[in-house]
């Protein structure tokens, strides 16, 4: 075998070695080229890409220290957070086991990789909240006796054309779009190959068997926040596993996911006394505080007066003394987390 053949099957052993090693961080592209990470499926949709832009923009990072978790993470080093920049800090995210999986290079992140935030208003700390998340404020962050962590809030707005459907039309959808990832579907747009299969859902023949991420979503949005998930990450495992069904989510989903049923009063003491989680749906009253129809939000503290939740919902409700919470609750699944 000549040396340049011989050299020629190396490279061909290690590129086949490193495409392996990215299929099991979840299709990441760890480990790959700018040149190929550019060519690369975004693990975020345009909106979502916006939104962490936008977070990072309030981050006011020092372009040094972009630049240095830029080299951590493995993407070009240039001091703007683009596209690249949130997928390969997605990427590194995974490599090292950290959730939530969103992109943001935070408080927890910078902590664990053992570096200083830099910010343009002076030097930072590595100790925010969260294992990948930015820090949080006291306000946004609230402790005390029975007030567990605060997980991260999504805003289900942000996914306007992701479909959320019965899992007989997921499927349907998936074989139509075969590797297209779940974040680029887009069951709006008439041209796509999944618009009639969207549409066929909704009819009413099939009683409301389908909707958006920001229709519909607050139960797998909640569920997401709970578990450290991306929303798209948790409505395509809710999809496959029967989350969505006739009119709604089916509350069975949350029980074979470690959610045990539980009424306003058990749950906000399993809450308090055990460091429990509790997705609650709430209705119309307390003279519609938290909804005028059906919604899911995440209970996360109960100090004994007042109720700490995360909403996905256009209303962002952030607490609710008892009376607020119990008036208007339906019924409720316990988590732990």
């Amino acid at each position: 075998m000549t040396a340049q053949l011989q050299t020629q099957k190396q490279s061909q052993k290690s590129d086949l070695v490193q495409s392996q090693q990215n299929k099991a961080v979840g299709g990441g592209v760890a480990g790959v080229s700018n040149a190929q990470k550019t060519q690369a499926s975004s693990h975020f949709s345009k909106a979502e890409i916006q939104s962490i832009k936008g977070w990072y923009a309030k981050k006011n990072y020092t372009k040094e220290f972009i630049k240095e978790f830029q080299r951590l993470v493995g993407t070009k080093d240039d001091g703007d957070v683009g596209k690249l920049t949130i997928n390969a800090v997605y990427d590194w995210q995974v490599k090292e086991g950290l959730t939530p999986l969103d992109g943001k290079f935070g408080g927890g992140c910078a902590k664990h990789a053992g570096l200083t935030i830099k910010t343009n208003n002076g030097s930072g700390s590595n100790s925010g909240g969260g294992s990948a998340g930015g820090s949080q404020t006291a306000e946004e962050a609230p402790t005390g006796s029975g007030i567990n962590p605060k997980p991260q809030r999504y805003a289900q707005g942000d996914y306007p054309n992701s479909p959320y459907v019965k899992k007989d039309f997921y499927e349907r959808m998936k074989e139509k779009m075969g590797d297209t990832p779940y974040e680029q579907w887009n069951c709006k747009d008439p041209n796509s190959p999944i618009r009639s299969i969207y549409l066929e859902a909704t009819n009413s023949r099939n009683n409301n068997g389908a909707s958006t991420i920001s229709s519909s979503g607050c139960g797998i949005v909640s569920f997401a926040s709970l578990k450290g998930w991306r929303p798209t990450q948790a409505a395509e495992y809710g999809m496959k596993n029967g989350s969505r069904k006739w009119g709604g989510l089916n509350r069975s989903f949350y029980v074979a996911n470690g959610g045990e049923p539980m009424g306003a009063n058990d749950g906000l003491n399993a809450v308090r006394n055990n460091g429990k989680y509790m997705i609650a749906c709430m209705t119309s009253g307390s003279n519609g505080y938290w909804t005028s129809g059906g919604h899911f939000i995440l209970v996360y503290g109960y100090d004994g007066s007042n109720v700490y939740v995360v909403d996905s919902g256009g209303k962002n409700r952030t607490k609710a003394p008892k009376s607020t919470f119990t008036n208007a609750f339906s019924d409720g699944h316990v988590f732990s987390r």
